[in-house]
């Protein structure tokens, strides 16, 4: 990569508007490059034990249907049915602890933003030590074929998957698979 001779391309570049995943989170998308997260960039959620990581990523989801992404969301800790159920009550604007007070009212507002935004986001369960990063390739393949691209790829949690190939060592197969991801 020439510097100088690479100038009037990246002058250019940046006077394009970047396409970004906006995360709907005013003070975080105000600090972030471009006001969002960027194009094929691995953005990741870290945080003790029940922080709320899996929240995070529910928003994301959320975020990213509001923004008219297609969104595959890989799981691998809970079942997919404990995540849409903290996107319809994120959607509804109901607390999650609540929800079951509210089904009539949920189940109005999710098939308006159905008709609005389409089925968009689709849950895949991956079983934690043992989904590598060659099974979510082959998933998003799947979908690909079933005319679904995503554009948007959740992955709760990485940790909990499987190396392809092990080393023998914990630390250097999630250093492994954080790689493979990319």
């Amino acid at each position: 990569y020439r510097y100088f001779s690479k100038l009037p391309e990246r002058i250019k570049n940046r006077s394009q508007k970047p396409q970004v995943l906006k995360t709907m989170i005013g003070p975080l998308d105000e600090h972030l490059e471009d006001h969002g997260l960027g194009r094929q960039e691995l953005t990741l959620w870290v945080g003790l034990t029940s922080a709320g990581k899996s929240f995070a990523l529910a928003h994301m989801a959320t975020a990213s249907l509001f923004q008219k992404r297609k969104v595959v969301y890989f799981t691998l800790e809970m079942p997919p049915e404990k995540i849409a159920t903290r996107m319809d009550a994120a959607l509804a604007g109901v607390e999650t602890l609540k929800i079951r007070d509210y089904n009539t009212l949920v189940q109005r507002r999710l098939l308006t933003l159905e008709k609005q935004f389409g089925d968009n986001i689709v849950f895949e369960r991956l079983i934690s030590g043992r989904g590598k990063v060659s099974t979510i390739r082959d998933r998003l393949e799947a979908l690909i074929m079933s005319k679904f691209k995503p554009e948007v790829v959740i992955l709760d949690y990485i940790n909990l998957m499987a190396p392809e190939e092990s080393s023998g060592t914990r630390h250097l197969d999630l250093g492994q698979i954080y790689v493979d991801f990319i």
